[in-house]
């Protein structure tokens, strides 16, 4: 009889798809917070690094770090799922700390990117996880472009505000993509311009292996036409089984 894995195990499996060890990380506390929320604290044997994880509501998390040793906290920016449509979430805590100052830096809109690449290069994909994207198309003589907007996440969840004008330092983040703004488009659009995707959920597919994270909310505000097929696609498990032959569930 196959054995159904708990929460615990799935947030195991999550917090390892830095590179680390799914066996390593052990959970040391469940608790709830004053808002009746559970909070679950967990500990990698190997590095003693502690990762802290907020159940947000049913299936959504939102996931901080802390580092025991140092008595240093390092909160993420961004909140994520269980299906399909997460991507790598980086559990570093001095990248994600880097991508926290990245990303507070350019919503204070102090200065250029340049002074900022050291930050910029530590943080690594610690820095997608912390941009949310929708999906829309445009055709022209038969031919379909899927494109997507990608938007810092707490510029969204601030003003919501979808046009984030500013450059964002995250082409580096995006291989085979082409900024629209560099062929006469608006900023923070982005594309596969050869041999694109041929529907929004492959787009998808293609931006969350990268680290960025799909937002219904932000979908419906550029392409609601859009959010059904995506909803449905971020809804399903995921597809890589568990070390004990099931897929994990929330």
């Amino acid at each position: 009889m196959t054995k159904s894995t708990t929460t615990s195990d799935d947030l195991k499996a999550l917090l390892s798809r830095d590179g680390s060890n799914e066996k390593d990380w052990k959970r040391l506390s469940k608790s709830k917070n004053s808002r009746d929320q559970w909070v679950r604290v967990f500990e990698n044997k190997t590095t003693g690094a502690q990762v802290e994880v907020l159940e947000v509501e049913t299936g959504k998390f939102m996931i901080g770090r802390t580092v025991s040793a140092q008595g240093l906290t390092s909160v993420a920016n961004h909140k994520f799922t269980k299906p399909k449509s997460t991507g790598p979430i980086e559990t570093s805590p001095a990248k994600n700390a880097a991508a926290d100052k990245v990303i507070a830096m350019m919503l204070d809109e102090d200065g250029g990117l340049s002074w900022r690449e050291p930050l910029i290069e530590k943080a690594g994909k610690a820095l997608a996880n912390r941009f949310i994207f929708a999906v829309s198309k445009t055709e022209e003589d038969s031919e379909v472009l899927f494109y997507a907007r990608i938007v810092p996440m707490k510029y969204w969840e601030e003003r919501k505000d979808a046009y984030y004008e500013a450059p964002s330092p995250i082409n580096h983040l995006l291989p085979g993509f082409d900024d629209l703004a560099e062929c006469g488009g608006p900023p923070e659009w982005w594309a596969i311009t050869e041999d694109g995707p041929s529907s929004a959920t492959e787009m998808a597919k293609k931006l969350t292996k990268l680290g960025f994270i799909w937002s219904e909310d932000l979908q419906n505000n550029i392409d609601a036409a859009f959010t059904k097929e995506l909803k449905a696609w971020a809804a399903k498990p995921a597809a890589t089984a568990s070390s004990k032959g099931t897929v994990p569930k929330i």
